[in-house]
């Protein structure tokens, strides 16, 4: 997944991240790993396809809600 990430941030690679993860949460946990690492490239990147996965009802999002907003329930 990390090779899709560092590829040029535009919607058909974007798309092809969230084809490679479809409904597998581990492919999924390790796309929030990456937004939670917070390293500008491979994050915004990520968090761009998890925003698709998301609207596309693909994944696990509100399994992760507290991992990706830590301070959300406070």
């Amino acid at each position: 997944m990390r090779e899709l990430l560092l590829l040029r941030t535009e919607k058909n690679n974007v798309l092809k991240i969230i084809n490679y993860i479809g409904n597998d949460e581990i492919k999924y946990q390790l796309l929030v790993d990456y937004i939670v690492d917070n390293k500008v490239k491979t994050s915004d990147t990520a968090a761009w396809a998890l925003s698709h996965c998301h609207d596309n009802g693909l994944g696990f999002f509100d399994k992760y809600l507290g991992v990706l907003f830590p301070n959300f329930n406070q």
